[in-house]
């Protein structure tokens, strides 16, 4: 049983190989369609498409946060777009869209790449406070407090975490006496 699975584990990872310098080929001849086709094969078939795609996507972050440092939000997010269509599951294509995202007002976006992020890795701190930004942005105050609270959980004694958590309950207190 185990022979199999490790021969099948094998098969895999060198058809991941034969597709990834088969992507390089395509994208150093200009082939754009053949590259778009490649990626979503390599996405689709192998054992760790994030790691497999993630020095490939590297150029597009990069410039991204480039752009995002200097103010050129709706370019950055033209990158992170780009890297993320590559490798839909990265989690680093995914949260630096989610924030481009949420600080350019695109929060249908911003909430579905945090949700990308979240559902792969539940622990993901930079991606709950991305979420606990959002739900503050969309005025979904007690939202915020239950994403960071369940992030709290996963990270107890974090101090930025319990900052962010302290402030959002006090947000959510202003107001009604109910609230306070």
């Amino acid at each position: 049983d185990q022979r199999e699975s490790l021969a099948a584990r094998l098969r895999q990872a060198a058809d991941s190989r034969s597709d990834y310098l088969e992507l390089l080929a395509a994208y150093q001849a200009n082939r754009g369609a053949d590259v778009m086709d490649l990626a979503a094969r390599l996405a689709r078939n192998s054992p760790n498409p994030s790691r497999d795609l993630r020095s490939f996507i590297a150029p597009w972050i990069q410039r991204g946060r480039s752009l995002r440092a200097q103010g050129l939000l709706e370019r950055a997010k033209s990158e992170f777009v780009i890297a993320q269509q590559f490798s839909p599951t990265d989690p680093v294509a995914n949260l630096e869209l989610a924030d481009v995202a949420r600080l350019s007002g695109d929060l249908d976006t911003a909430d579905r790449h945090y949700q990308i992020v979240l559902e792969a890795d539940p622990s993901h701190l930079q991606a709950s406070f991305g979420l606990g930004a959002l739900r503050t942005a969309q005025g979904r105050l007690a939202d915020a407090v239950d994403v960071l609270e369940a992030a709290e959980k996963l990270h107890p004694g974090s101090a930025a975490l319990l900052v962010n958590l302290g402030w959002t309950h006090v947000e959510l207190a202003v107001g009604s006496d109910a609230n306070v």
